[in-house]
């Protein structure tokens, strides 16, 4: 199997990260984009594309390694992702009464070890008003990719290694297609388990693996593709309903960013351009795992009530500031650095035990004391 196309730095993918990203925040920050959330289809779609790439690569060349793979996956998600979990189970003892307080500790659990699509599947729909005030409610699409990618390079290695790379494209295009199938026959018989589920999103994320496989669109068709699969993003931002979905419309943003990576070029207008956003698709990671647990917070503050006007955009400011810098010290220092394996492993491990066991002990407390600073407009919904 050989790979048609090396994988370099593309800008226009990071360009593609800021879209998605600023999609989901305007969606819950008050933007009139009802669609906004679908931001998050076009981050398991590039997500797929990406992380196969690089495996497909290390399989052709015979360098494919799990324990390499899992390395660089902790390295990449758990330094911002703890620090994360770990402000926000603080700032939960500051402004959280003991119910609402034990359940984001177990939900901060749940979410450690990549599974709080399933405890929020258990709780809420993703819509649900109730929904709006739980600070890790946006971690479900972490765990999705986790679960997926502990099944993917396995099963990518059985599809790729000793076949020709148009069979192999041929296998997971029959994968996406029948995926998508079932994710149509799951959202009608159970449309919240579809939502949270990674067996009925792993379409999207193989969806962009196809990619990795086929040949890059020639120069006449890519420029245009590059701009359809834009007006498609942007489509779907703008009029996807949220009773709808996941269903046949999660194909529209789906497709959309397949037409923007498939050409595989920055020399397109539409790649240029969105390289002009690629330093916000830098901070995408981090911006989504700040983004959310700001303004619920805020909210909680003010007593459940809706920011106006100028706070989302004074919250938005503050939560791409806290970004930067999260991207720039606390996700950076341990990709750059050759740390030895073991070691990045054993902090990894120890880490989310440190936050499990605070969490259980939360949880096994209670919620602890209510604190006499806390709001009483802040105990009447769950978390």
């Amino acid at each position: 199997m050989e790979l048609s196309h090396k994988l370099g730095y593309r800008s226009d993918i990071d360009g593609l990260r800021a879209v998605a990203v600023l999609s989901v925040l305007g969606f819950h920050y008050g933007a009139p984009i009802r669609g906004g959330f679908t931001g998050v289809d076009v981050f398991f779609v590039i997500s797929g594309y990406l992380i196969t790439h690089v495996l497909a690569a290390e399989i052709a060349t015979g360098k494919f390694s799990i324990l390499t793979f899992y390395d660089r996956r902790m390295r990449r998600i758990l330094p911002a992702l703890l620090t994360m979990l770990a402000a926000v189970l603080l700032a939960g003892k500051l402004l959280l009464g003991p119910g609402d307080y034990q359940a984001l500790a177990n939900s901060t659990a749940a979410a450690a070890f990549g599974v709080s699509n399933i405890f929020f599947q258990n709780h809420t729909g993703y819509f649900d008003q109730v929904a709006d005030l739980m600070p890790l409610l946006h971690t479900w699409s972490l765990a999705v990719e986790e679960q997926f990618y502990l099944v993917w390079p396995p099963l990518l290695y059985l599809l790729a290694a000793r076949r020709k790379r148009l069979d192999v494209a041929a296998l997971i295009a029959a994968i996406t297609i029948l995926g998508f199938g079932c994710s149509l026959i799951w959202f009608s018989a159970d449309p919240t388990s579809a939502f949270y589920s990674a067996a009925p999103r792993a379409w999207e994320l193989a969806l962009g693996a196809f990619l990795v496989f086929i040949p890059a669109l020639p120069r006449p068709l890519a420029g245009p593709a590059g701009w359809l699969g834009l007006a498609i993003v942007a489509a779907g931002f703008l009029s996807i309903d949220s009773a709808a979905f996941p269903g046949l419309c999660a194909a529209i943003p789906c497709a959309g960013a397949a037409l923007v990576i498939w050409p595989k070029t920055e020399h397109t207008a539409a790649a240029k351009a969105l390289g002009y956003l690629a330093p916000i698709g830098l901070v995408s990671y981090s911006l989504y795992l700040w983004h959310w647990p700001v303004l619920v917070f805020y909210r909680i503050y003010i007593n459940s009530g809706t920011p106006q006007a100028h706070e989302a955009i004074a919250l938005a400011a503050a939560s791409l500031a806290i970004a930067t810098f999260s991207w720039r010290f606390i996700e950076q220092p341990p990709r750059k650095k050759r740390w030895p394996t073991a070691k990045v492993g054993w902090a990894g491990l120890a880490g989310l035990l440190l936050i499990f066991s605070a969490s259980m002990y939360v949880d096994s407390a209670d919620g602890l004391a209510a604190q006499p600073w806390v709001r009483s407009g802040a105990q009447r919904r769950s978390c």
